[in-house]
């Protein structure tokens, strides 16, 4: 028997093959002492299928008759209904071509397990597309999902289970919703304007919206060579948007460039959106180096995220521009601070100018008034200023004479008039 198992409770097709079972005659197939149903023959192959009644038990003798002959050597087995624990990712892009994994137990007795992919009228006999698995175990099987244009656009997306004829995993009580998200978008990314050195391996560092949810999906490609080790983490969330990010290990530049038979002008591809990009080699007119187009794909899902520059090792005219560029900024703001300290000293220096020629103002103002005061209570002790004597140690003759020069010549400069003014006050005293 080409079919051995079956579930507790359930109905499958089994096939048997040998010579001559497709006998003109009469045919009829039993397990144990139960009749398999719908008997089809292929004369060409000579097999015969049947469905089974549902049963229990192991190692059930199966009997094929043909007139009067019987065949009774194989046994088949009756196993327990297959159990779906898990569904992830319940996410999925326009593009399609996310792998879906179901976990559960008992897998491996089913013949085929079909994926139902429909709306929310989704049923056993109801759906838009069934989609054969990419590949099953007995606790895993995945899926990969279609595109929404091969959904007929339809965006209320549900999926269940079509295993064999267990009709509980594709009633409408059990279909799981799947969401279907905005494309993902670069947010930002270190790729340009940061060259990797020949010989040496560097770290690419990609935000990009949703990807966190497809993290198993999501590959690199440098060239035509995958990234490696391709990490990714959800880093900020909120209420419009969620972005992850995407860090991986380009190859070196030497595996990409064996990698590549052909100019990327000769061999031009298309994104899923339709845009054209180059998975190739491409030549920088600028600084006569390699770029390499960074593609990230997520299942149909294509976006050339940006290009890649190699430079040889040694001398990079880009560090020393850099490094120029800091110079350059550094003296300025030396210069900056420079100035902004010399104006503040000469406003300060203005401030204390101001305050000391108010300062000697007031004290020459209050000197002047002093000296009228004592000038004229020296004059009216007599008629005239002539007869007036002083002794030499009331008021001394130094200061009598600045403070009578300052009030009756005011402006004459002491220093060049001192022996012409002591000449004329010498008659006065």
């Amino acid at each position: 028997l080409f079919r051995s198992k079956q579930w507790y409770q359930r109905r499958v097709a089994i096939t048997a093959g040998g010579t001559r079972l497709c006998h003109p005659t009469e045919t009829t197939v039993t397990i144990g002492n139960k009749s398999c149903s719908g008997i089809v023959c292929d004369y060409e192959r000579q097999r015969l299928s049947c469905t089974t009644d549902s049963g229990k038990g192991a190692n059930v003798s199966v009997t094929v008759t043909i007139g009067n002959g019987r065949i009774s050597r194989d046994v088949f087995s009756y196993l327990s209904d297959p159990v779906v624990t898990g569904v992830t990712p319940l996410y999925t892009l326009t593009y399609g071509g996310i792998d879906v994994t179901v976990e559960g137990r008992g897998f491996d007795g089913i013949q085929m397990p079909y994926l139902l992919v429909g709306n929310a009228s989704l049923s056993c006999d109801s759906y838009l597309q069934k989609v054969p698995p990419a590949t099953f175990n007995s606790t895993n099987i995945i899926y990969q999902l279609p595109s929404i244009d091969q959904l007929q656009g339809n965006t209320d997306l549900r999926i269940s289970f079509l295993m064999d004829a267990v009709d509980d995993l594709c009633e409408p009580s059990s279909n799981r919703k799947v969401e279907i998200l905005k494309d993902p978008n670069v947010i930002s990314e270190n790729i340009k304007g940061r060259p990797c050195e020949i010989g040496k391996r560097c770290t690419l560092n990609i935000e990009m919206t949703e990807i966190h949810h497809f993290a198993s999906q999501t590959q690199v490609f440098i060239g035509d060579l995958p990234c490696e080790n391709i990490t990714i983490m959800e880093s900020t969330k909120s209420s419009d948007i969620r972005i992850g990010n995407l860090t991986c290990i380009a190859p070196p530049y030497e595996a990409i460039l064996e990698d590549i038979t052909v100019n990327s002008n000769d061999n031009p591809q298309v994104h899923a959106n339709g845009t054209a990009y180059r998975v190739k080699r491409l030549s920088s007119e600028t600084t006569k180096t390699d770029l390499f187009p960074v593609l990230v794909e997520i299942g149909n899902f294509k976006i050339e995220v940006g290009r890649l520059e190699f430079h040889k090792k040694g001398f990079n005219m880009t560090y020393v521009y850099g490094a120029a560029g800091a110079v350059g900024l550094l003296i300025l703001i030396i210069v900056i601070i420079v100035v902004k300290n010399r104006s503040d000293q000469k406003k300060k220096m203005e401030d204390m100018t101001m305050k000391h020629n108010k300062e000697m103002g007031v004290m020459e103002g209050r000197y002047a008034q002093a000296a009228k005061q004592a000038f004229m209570e020296m004059t009216m002790v007599k008629d005239k200023v002539v007869d007036v004597k002083i002794k030499n140690d009331d008021i001394p003759y130094r200061i009598f004479s600045d403070y009578l020069i300052h009030i009756m010549f005011p402006n004459v400069d002491k220093k060049e008039k001192s022996t012409d003014c002591d000449s004329a006050l010498i008659p006065l005293l």
